[in-house]
């Protein structure tokens, strides 16, 4: 991607972004989701979108990119195992399931996917490709999760996080991310690997911050061990391709042959 892409994906992202804090800030307005509230900041979900739109790119655009097949094992892992983990991890730490799950989440859960594809469109089908250019697979999800992380930073503040719960979602939107780009790298690059199991993340918040279950802390641990794991099957699925390789072909120096 070129500089001038990136400088216009970085200021329409800026100055789209800055009014959902503002409305947060001054309304103190919040969102009902299946009885989970989100400050009404979170809307900000339309800002990449807005920015990968003005990035541009033609051929290389993140409309295009999106389209992208994905491998079918890596679109059924995005749906359950970004779920499962927030889900166990916090049941595990509350000692209780949720209390009962509401009708509205189907609904909810539809809204999600639409939040999900409209940032993904600047994460995945914009930032990951370019970053990828010149970083590692865990460097790449490392520095998109920090600037999530940092951009979620006011709503987590706003949506009235502790201390304690506010440095735990900080950590588990970075390894969320470092997670999402490994799936998404496995499943050959197919931004809808992202975007599924983005949703289904939100989705297992849901149900948790619904009976006041959810545990970031928890959930960073979870996900982050994931990580590990599948660091270190790639890793292993490396080092195996290599040993199957063939050798390279033998050279002859032409002053010993003579």
């Amino acid at each position: 991607m070129t500089q001038p892409r990136l400088l216009r994906f970085w200021v329409v992202f800026a100055i789209t972004t800055v009014p959902f804090y503002l409305w947060g800030a001054l309304t103190d307005g919040e969102l009902d989701l299946a009885g989970a509230r989100l400050p009404i900041s979170a809307l900000m979900f339309a800002c990449p979108a807005l920015a990968a739109l003005a990035a541009g790119g033609g051929r290389d655009a993140a409309g295009q990119r999106m389209r992208t097949p994905p491998r079918a094992l890596w679109l059924i892992v995005a749906l359950v195992v970004p779920a499962m983990l927030v889900l166990v991890a916090s049941i595990a730490v509350a000692g209780a399931g949720p209390s009962g799950i509401s009708v509205s989440l189907v609904a909810v859960a539809g809204a999600y996917l639409v939040a999900a594809v409209c940032e993904e469109l600047g994460w995945t089908a914009v930032l990951m490709p370019a970053l990828l250019r010149t970083r590692g697979v865990l460097s790449t999800g490392a520095v998109i999760g920090v600037i999530w992380a940092l951009w979620h930073l006011i709503p987590y503040v706003q949506a009235g996080y502790g201390s304690a719960m506010l440095l735990g979602q900080l950590a588990f939107t970075v390894v969320f991310r470092m997670l999402l780009v490994q799936m998404t790298v496995a499943g050959g690059g197919a931004p809808i690997i992202a975007v599924v199991g983005h949703a289904s993340s939100n989705v297992a918040w849901t149900l948790l911050a619904a009976s006041g279950i959810y545990s970031p802390v928890a959930s960073a641990v979870a996900v982050g061990v994931a990580v590990l794991v599948l660091t270190c099957l790639r890793v292993a699925s490396r080092r195996v391709e290599g040993a199957d390789s063939p050798p390279p072909p033998r050279t002859t120096d032409p002053e010993t042959s003579q």
